[in-house]
């Protein structure tokens, strides 16, 4: 686990914003990667700490296996850094389930990953809390 998911996950969830993620100056001038997609796999490595702190069972994450309720508490873990994390629940090409009921707030909610299950493909991607 990184520092900065260390530092995210120790304890109770923080007051929202509490934590301050920097960038170095050269992460800020490479003009060769989109500042969105470095900010988007920094926070995708956050929830992979995060979900194997919490949900880790023999060795893997079961998405299926983790609620909605149990993944509210994540999204808390994330508010303290300034971050939001969604999902989409997909079948058959067809949303099921979106636990996203907020107007998108920057370029960096167009980024996102698919985790597919045996029945369901989960959509996890990310914007500004």
């Amino acid at each position: 686990m990184n520092s900065i998911s260390e530092k995210i996950f120790e304890g109770e969830p923080k007051k929202v914003k509490s934590i301050q993620i920097e960038f170095s100056n050269d992460e800020l001038e490479n003009k060769e990667t989109d500042f969105n997609k470095k900010i988007f796999d920094m926070l995708l490595e956050i929830f992979y700490d995060g979900m194997k702190k919490f949900h880790l069972r023999n060795g893997k994450v079961n998405l299926e296996e983790v609620s909605n309720d149990e993944f509210n508490k994540i999204k808390e873990y994330f508010w303290s850094a300034g971050f939001d994390v969604f999902y989409k629940l997909i079948k058959d090409d067809e949303v099921v389930f979106k636990n996203d009921y907020k107007e998108k707030k920057s370029e960096l909610k167009d980024y996102y990953l698919n985790l597919k299950t045996d029945n369901f493909t989960y959509q996890i991607y990310f914007d500004y809390y």
